[in-house]
């Protein structure tokens, strides 16, 4: 039995004025000062040190489970939390360290989660 040849919509061309109109008027920041780079710039490496601590931790048989890295991943993790208001709530994935150290949980505090205390 042959099957009846339908024609499927396509979807319309949306353009870019279209797509901006629907936004409304969301003003948004897109440029930070030499201070908020430089801020940002001071979590990343945080980030990173933090991550090469647990590495060695992990490495020494100090952590209980499995340690998750994110190296390479810490500008978006530390950005996205940075680019939120103090009071949004995140919810980051296992290898989001650096957003949870933006928003102001104490590097002890994370730590102590890998170390079991």
């Amino acid at each position: 039995m042959a099957k009846a040849k339908t024609k499927s919509k396509a979807p319309a061309k949306v353009t870019k004025k279209q797509t901006h109109s629907k936004a409304g008027s969301i003003q948004l920041e897109t440029r930070l000062s030499k201070d908020e780079q430089l801020e940002l710039f001071r979590w990343m490496i945080m980030n990173r040190e933090f991550d090469n601590k647990i590495s060695l931790l992990y490495r020494r048989g100090l952590v209980i489970g499995a340690a998750f890295s994110s190296l390479g991943q810490e500008a978006s993790s530390c950005a996205s939390a940075y680019a939120v208001e103090k009071e949004d709530i995140i919810a980051p994935m296992i290898r989001n360290a650096g957003s949870t150290l933006v928003k102001g949980l104490p590097p002890r505090d994370f730590l102590a989660n890998y170390m079991y205390r």
